[in-house]
């Protein structure tokens, strides 16, 4: 699977996925911290509109559709990825993400 073929539903994933891999359990991931790791990973995606250098933090739709699949837990202040979430991650996403580094 390419880049292009991961869903913004999916970058938002790996996005909050990369955050919990460098950080200790006990610390919060906020939607901004989510916004600002999908703009780093994919910044064509997840940039505002005619500036790129700039991250887009209107991520919502991606945050709820992850949170109605119980792949994510939380709310704006701390998401968690969940275990199904982390296994999707890994199983489905991660290794073709990871080719494509």
């Amino acid at each position: 699977m390419e880049e292009s073929s991961l869903s913004m539903n999916d970058k938002i994933l790996i996005a909050i996925y990369e955050i919990k891999k460098k950080r200790k359990n006990e610390d919060k991931i906020t939607r901004e911290d989510v916004a600002v790791m999908a703009w780093k990973l994919f910044p064509s995606d997840f940039c505002i509109n005619g500036y790129q250098q700039y991250p887009n933090t209107d991520i919502t739709k991606y945050i709820t559709k992850l949170l109605k699949e119980n792949l994510l837990k939380g709310n704006f202040n701390n998401y968690i990825i969940t275990e199904k979430g982390l296994e999707y991650v890994k199983t489905r996403v991660d290794d073709n993400y990871k080719k494509n580094e």
